[in-house]
């Protein structure tokens, strides 16, 4: 891939560009889908989510120590197999 320095101006108003329709594809994804789904089929779905939402909030921070802790145990594994090897 080659990058360009000289373009950051492009580059920046490509992104914009992007971010705009991609944010303009999930304004437009609610009302289509009301109109779309079923009342029931609706709530569900959007109950789902939201508890999808909650459950991540609640478990992201474990999430955080655990690849901390196992760094820790990786790196420990790796020193003791490569002890093992060498003798």
């Amino acid at each position: 891939m080659i990058y360009s320095t000289e373009a950051v101006n492009e580059t920046l108003v490509l992104y914009l560009i992007a971010k705009f329709a991609i944010a303009a594809s999930f304004l437009i994804l609610y009302p289509f889908a009301g109109e779309l789904y079923p009342t029931e089929v609706r709530g569900i779905g959007i109950g789902f989510t939201a508890y999808l939402g909650g459950l991540g909030l609640a478990v992201i921070p474990f999430v955080n120590y655990l690849v901390i802790f196992f760094k820790i145990i990786l790196s420990m594994d790796t020193m003791y197999s490569i002890h093992l090897n060498f003798n």
